[in-house]
């Protein structure tokens, strides 16, 4: 994210430790596929863990 200059929003980018492992057990602790979330992290951690609990 950093490398290209990717930010959640303030008003969701994971000021919790609870946030980060939720959203870490919503994609079964595999590290790919959070890498691949990077984009997606970048509009806010909440919601991306809402949309792939879908």
């Amino acid at each position: 994210m950093a490398e290209h200059g990717w930010q959640p929003p303030a008003n969701d980018d994971a000021t919790t430790p609870e946030e980060i492992a939720e959203l870490v057990e919503t994609v079964n602790r595999h590290p790919r596929a959070l890498t691949l979330l990077a984009r997606e992290v970048a509009n806010g951690v909440r919601a991306t863990t809402t949309t792939w609990r879908r």
